[in-house]
């Protein structure tokens, strides 16, 4: 699985930016596409943020290319989940560890 990475904030950055980050990003997506691989293209759950007015600047915990708990949530509506605000409450555990069991008697 290759990842695209999540957007950042150049306004704020301490150093010169260097290479564009969408250059990166194209180069992910063409990777994933000649190699026919799963593509989490989280960058582009962020464009879709930032189309529809949200600053990116907003959600960066340093301001620069750190998500805050929010923009950590952002990545988890596009269908990805982070460990960072994805949790297990009581009454899920259940299933979830049948599942988990599942997968340890299918994969051991």
């Amino acid at each position: 699985v290759l990842m695209t990475p999540n957007m950042q904030c150049t306004d704020n950055l301490p150093y010169p930016a260097g290479d564009s980050l969408e250059e990166r990003v194209k180069m992910i997506r063409q990777v994933a596409a000649e190699e026919n691989t799963c593509l989490a293209d989280v960058y582009k759950v962020w464009e879709g943020f930032v189309k529809a007015g949200h600053p990116v600047a907003a959600l960066l915990a340093n301001g620069i290319n750190h998500p805050t708990p929010a923009g950590h949530q952002v990545m988890a509506d596009g269908r990805i989940r982070d460990s960072i605000v994805y949790s297990i409450i009581d009454r899920e555990w259940p299933g979830v560890r049948a599942n988990l069991d599942y997968l340890l008697g299918k994969y051991a």
